[in-house]
Formats: C-alpha cells, structure tokens, sequence
C-alpha cells in the first residue's frame, strides 16, 4: 500500500480498476513502467543476451548476412520466415518464432526467441528497449544454459558484416615513379557501388554455378586451416565481349562482401607482388577479391615474339598458386579469348571454377527489357531492331543469343526516348557481338572446361 496526497492505495489494484484521478493513473503507470522495465531488463541479461536489429545499429546489408549466417541455421522453415528481395533477406512482418540451438545437446535447453516488425511491440519485448519500432526490425534474445557460446556467435558475425559495409575497388599498377624492372606498387583507391546480383541477366545458369562454388568455399574455411592449406580459389570467366563480365565480378563482391583488387596484367612484371600479398593477409578488417581483367594479353604478347612474357606468366603463376599465394582471397581473371591461355593456367588449383559468361538467350533478353519497365511488343521491337543492325549470334543449337552490351543501348535509347547514336555518346559504343567461328580443337577444349546446363523449357527462337 502507498500513500499520495492523501490516498491511500495499492498502485496495482487502482491501476487495473482505473479507480484513480488522471493525475493519478498517470503516475502509478509511469512507475509501474519503469519498475517493469527495469525488471525485465535484470531477467533478461541475466538469463540470455539481446539483439535488436534496426536501422539505427544495423544496415539493410548487414541485417540481411545476420540472418543468412546465423538465424538460417537453425531454422529449418527459414524461407517460410523470411522473404528475398534483391538478395536483401528480410523477415517476415510479425514473425514470432522460438528456436532450439543446441541441436547436439537438446538438455542444455539453450533457444533463441525471434521476433519482427509489430510482433515486436506487441508483446512484453517492447519493454527491453526503447528503440522504435519498424516493420524491418529483428528482435533476437538468446538464452539457456550455453547462451554465451551462441551470444558470441552473433556478436562475431554482427561484427565483421558491420566491417564489410565499406566496399572499395583498389587499383594495383606499377608506380609512376619507378623505372623498367624495377618492383613498386601504385594503389589507387574508390569506392563500389554495391551491385546487386538479381540485377543481372544471363541465361546459362552463370549465376547459380558461381553462388554454389562460392558458398561451398566460404562454408570450408575450417577445412583448409586443418590441412593448413591456403584458403583460396580461383575462378574464370570467359566470352565475348560485353556480356557483364565486369558487372558480374562487382556483384560478386557486394553479394559476399569482399572489396576488390584490380591488377593491370600487362604490368605484373614491375608490381611487386610480395609486398601486395603482405598487405592483403595483413588486413583483418577487409576481406578480397583479387581482380586479373584481360588476361589473355600475357599470353598474346608472347605469340608475338615477347621473349620476357615467360618470365611476367611464371610470375602471375606463381601469385596465383603457390605458398606465396595471398590467404582468404577470392581469384577472378577474365577473357575474351579463352584460346589463347596456357594450360598452365588453367589446372585445378589456379582456377577451379571455368564459366563461359553468353550473350542472352530471347526469353532472358526479354526479362532484361523488362526490367527497365519495357513490356510487350516495345520489347520485342527492340530486340528486331538489334537484330536488322546485326547484333546478335546463334549458338550451336542455332538459337538467338543477344549481347548484353549492345541490349542495353538499344534499351535505354528506347526508354529515355533518344536516338541510339545519342545513347551510344552517353553510354559508349556497343560491343560487337560478331563472334568468328573458331577451330573444332578450340571449340572442343573449351567444352572440355565447364559443361554448362541450357535452359530448354522454352522456345527461343
């Protein structure tokens, strides 16, 4: 019982029965809040650990890799839960969710309570902080008897999503000042523009075969470091010109949130790599991936009687794989001319992964058009007209393929309404796609690399 000017009461009593005056309630409310609060929080940090994911502590980005690598391993129903947009995970409004962790000891009775959006403000949770709520926010509480264990897990990957938020492109080339023969390092830094990759088009499977190799090799760091192996792999990316090579790596790194290193191949000789790779292993907050654009003009410089180009690729071999190797990287070359590389370079070890990167077939080039809110016969008309200018090939099975360089002018000269030569001296020339056909030897070790599914389901032509 408590006595307030004059009235003598039981605050929980009068509250419940709102027997007292508005001045009164107000302030039997007010303490009853905080008493609660403070309460709650004592039990709740006593018991386990909380996290609230909202947009003053925690980007879209990193919310998303939150939930990827730590909630999706203990929910088996995760895609019921969640929703994916533009490779964001995101959980659904008003999920409520209670998790068993300790899958290998159920009597340690450790679980993790989830809740989302208004399911948040909801219930008895919303007194644990006093965050606002939003539809996007992620309430996590962690407790049991190995709370801790868990707790740091989360902490860990909070931490190190949080340090890969800052994507950066670093140019190495050799230095301005230095002289023929001379090792030396230029690094030009800026910043990347996360790329998303439901942004780009392709029509062989591209994608889901680099996401499955990558996601094998980000799960398999323990493997390496038992064996004391360099964690590293390699990946290549091949075809014709214009068919997002580029893109595509830049999608790689904001997907798995590496920065990239970008090396002018035809001066690898004057870059001293030694140095390079003690920068990159030395480096605990970022994460790379180490970028070898147009690596075929090594090996074309040697064809044209370049005697020290044996010298410059033993080099590049030698960074590539060896036990001078950088540590936690991520190789990515490309090539326009698959051919011309010394197998050499392309054993296992120094790329595992081999993809031809195709124009598109007519069913993808559509859905591309149709992600600049082209529909209809405005599309179809700009894939006739690429093909009256000549810009497109047939495959093997005879069907059209588009070159994503050249739909993309096309298409944005139709939706901003200009002519193609205006977009072409906004945007830059069109890639040709005119591919020649090459030897029956070339086109047979090329199949050899990489047999890369079709998608037949549909009528291309």
């Amino acid at each position: 019982m408590r006595n307030y000017n004059g009235y003598s009461y039981d605050p929980m009593m009068m509250l419940r029965r709102g027997g007292l005056s508005s001045h009164a309630r107000q302030f039997g409310y007010r303490y009853y809040d905080k008493g609660l609060k403070y309460v709650m929080q004592k039990l709740q940090f006593h018991f386990g650990r909380a996290f609230i994911l909202d947009k003053r502590n925690c980007s879209d980005e990193v919310k998303s890799q939150v939930l990827k690598r730590f909630i999706k391993k203990y929910d088996k129903n995760f895609d019921d839960h969640t929703t994916n947009h533009n490779d964001f995970i995101k959980m659904k409004e008003d999920v409520m969710l209670l998790l068993p962790l300790d899958k290998n000891d159920k009597k340690s009775g450790t679980f993790m309570y989830i809740a989302s959006g208004s399911a948040i403000g909801s219930s008895e949770l919303r007194w644990l902080s006093n965050n606002p709520i939003d539809m996007d926010d992620v309430y996590i509480y962690i407790f049991g008897k190995k709370m801790l264990r868990f707790a740091h897990e989360i902490e860990r990957i909070i931490e190190e999503e949080s340090n890969r938020k800052a994507f950066g492109i670093f140019t190495i080339d050799k230095s301005s000042g230095s002289r023929k023969g001379e090792e030396s390092l230029d690094i030009l830094y800026m910043d990347m523009e996360p790329r998303s990759l439901s942004t780009l088009f392709f029509s062989n499977k591209e994608k889901e075969m680099i996401c499955d190799h990558l996601d094998k090799f980000v799960n398999s760091s323990s493997f390496y470091k038992e064996r004391q192996l360099l964690y590293k792999t390699g990946i290549l990316l091949y075809g014709e010109p214009g068919t997002g090579k580029t893109s595509l790596i830049k999608a790689i790194g904001t997907t798995y949130g590496r920065s990239l290193v970008q090396i002018q191949v035809n001066n690898i000789s004057d870059i001293n790599l030694n140095s390079l790779v003690q920068s990159i292993n030395a480096d605990d907050v970022r994460q790379y991936i180490v970028v070898l654009e147009d690596i075929d003009t090594l090996f074309l410089n040697r064809e044209m009687g370049d005697v020290t180009e044996d010298k410059t690729i033993n080099k590049l071999l030698q960074f590539l794989d060896s036990n001078t190797s950088p540590n936690n990287v991520i190789f990515i070359a490309t090539t326009n001319h698959l051919e011309r590389l010394d197998k050499a370079l392309l054993r296992e070890g120094r790329f595992d992964l081999k993809v031809n990167i195709a124009p598109l077939l007519k069913k993808d080039a559509i859905k591309f058009i149709n992600s600049f809110e082209i529909y209809g016969e405005d599309a179809e008309d700009i894939l006739r007209e690429l093909e009256k200018l000549g810009k497109f090939t047939k495959d093997d099975q005879g069907r059209m393929r588009y070159n994503q360089s050249s739909l993309q002018a096309m298409t944005l000269s139709k939706r901003n309404n200009k002519s193609l030569d205006d977009t072409i001296a906004m945007y830059g020339e069109m890639e040709d796609s005119s591919v020649q056909a090459e030897p029956e030897k070339d086109k047979k070790d090329e199949k050899e690399l990489v047999d890369v599914p079709d998608d037949d389901d549909e009528d291309d032509d």
